[in-house]
């Protein structure tokens, strides 16, 4: 079988609420795995409750890429937002660290971020030791 070719769009996320109290000299810290290639585009979102008390920001291999100024922080909004892009990810390992805050004191809080990357590689299907029909009929105990 063949690939399917060059310039397929992954969509990654990560949604993630963040514990209250959470200070900005400590971030809550996730880690988002990503493949090689080109991010296009961020898309980020949240609950209006959140604006303004939670923030966020992206480094890959320890420089902040998003937002683009260096040592600002992202707000979240309560509508999706699209901030278009033109990042290559050429080095392994292809994570994101995202980094977040939130000053409220009761509640966590959420945000939602979207990352669509072009990927530079072709996806290859399995082509040795996989049987479709040997698949297909183990799924129902083989009967």
């Amino acid at each position: 079988m063949e690939g399917l070719g060059l310039g397929e769009i992954l969509l990654y996320k990560i949604n993630r609420d963040v514990p209250a109290n959470t200070a900005i000299a400590s971030p809550d810290w996730q880690k988002l795995q990503v493949c090689k290639g080109t991010i296009k585009e961020w898309i980020v979102y949240g609950p209006k409750q959140a604006a303004d008390i939670t923030k966020f920001r992206v480094e890959y291999k320890g420089t902040q890429i998003f937002p683009f100024t260096r040592g600002e922080w992202m707000d979240v909004f309560p509508n999706a937002v699209k901030f278009a892009e033109n990042l290559k990810l050429d080095a392994s390992p292809y994570v994101l660290d995202v980094f977040a805050y939130n000053l409220g004191d009761r509640l966590p809080h959420e945000y939602n971020l979207y990352v669509n990357v072009l990927r530079d590689e072709p996806f290859v299907l399995p082509t040795s030791g996989f049987n479709l029909k040997e698949a297909w009929s183990n799924l129902f105990g083989g009967g």
